[in-house]
């Protein structure tokens, strides 16, 4: 039976209505812009990440979403693309170096082949 002692429970009528609404926007570009710093050594994936997190994260200033998740992702977005401009210019000038390093030692090998080959030369003739 129902006891008249205990208290009676009843979930209030503003339960859900003070939710504030989510910034869709300011999510993804804050999620882009993490992908894009974690990837900006990635060969370019992170630099292309950051440029659509950054645009989304404009698009969402625009809206009028000046909120903290907009903002980290706008300045992970800028963040990200610098250093994918950093490495990807640490990485022509390694291959650039690499390569100029492979051109002096295979010229080097082919005069040490054409002098050995003029020594044997030398000596089948003096045999």
């Amino acid at each position: 039976m129902y006891n008249m002692n205990q208290p009676n429970y009843q979930q209030p009528d503003n339960y859900s209505t003070n939710k504030r609404p989510t910034n869709g926007l300011g999510i993804a570009s804050m999620i882009l812009g993490i992908l894009g710093l974690l990837l900006s050594f990635a060969f370019g994936i992170g630099g292309i990440l950051a440029v659509v997190g950054l645009i989304l994260a404009i698009v969402a200033m625009a809206k009028g979403a000046r909120d903290g998740m907009t903002i980290t992702g706008l300045i992970l977005s800028i963040v990200s693309i610098v250093l994918s401009i950093i490495f990807f210019f640490v990485m022509v000038l390694s291959v650039n170096t690499y390569l100029n390093r492979a051109k002096k030692a295979s010229s080097s090998v082919d005069l040490h082949n054409w002098s050995v080959s003029r020594v044997n030369e030398e000596i089948q003739r003096q045999l």
